[in-house]
């Protein structure tokens, strides 16, 4: 059961950060939001754009704005990547320093920022997903 479990969490990227943040020790990852303005107001445009081509039934429109999203998604999910390699370089790093003298090391500014923009990262994945949810739920409703 537990094996089971562990391959669900590290198959699904949203899961696997959710872990990772677990294992950092900076938990609160299930409370990020999107508080980049910029992107507030383009996925706002997006939602506009999803209602117009639901409200049409244009379906081309509607396959047009998934595929979108789905570009999206991988973008984000590489970005998060890309995000959490340097935090889990230190974190090993800082593993071995607690092994060595028994105290924990804590992050600094770079590691904070770091686990600042992995938040952002993952709260935009999750976004994306539920805006994905809806485009195959109007699809389906076609």
């Amino acid at each position: 059961m537990d094996v089971n479990l562990a391959y669900r969490t590290l198959r699904d990227p949203a899961s696997r950060a959710e872990a990772l943040f677990e294992l950092l020790g900076a938990g609160g990852a299930r409370e990020a939001t999107i508080s980049d303005p910029v992107l507030l107001l383009e996925m706002m445009d997006q939602r506009e754009a999803l209602e117009e081509a639901r409200r049409a039934q244009d379906l081309e429109r509607l396959h047009g704005i998934g595929k979108s999203m789905a570009e999206r998604e991988r973008r984000v999910i590489q970005a998060l990547e890309q995000a959490f390699a340097p935090l889990l370089a230190g974190w090993k790093g800082a593993a071995g320093a607690r092994q060595s003298d028994g105290n924990a090391a804590r992050p600094g500014e770079p590691e904070a920022a770091g686990l600042a923009e992995a938040r952002g990262l993952l709260a935009e994945l999750r976004y994306v997903r539920r805006f994905a949810e809806e485009i195959a739920a109007f699809e389906d409703e076609s």
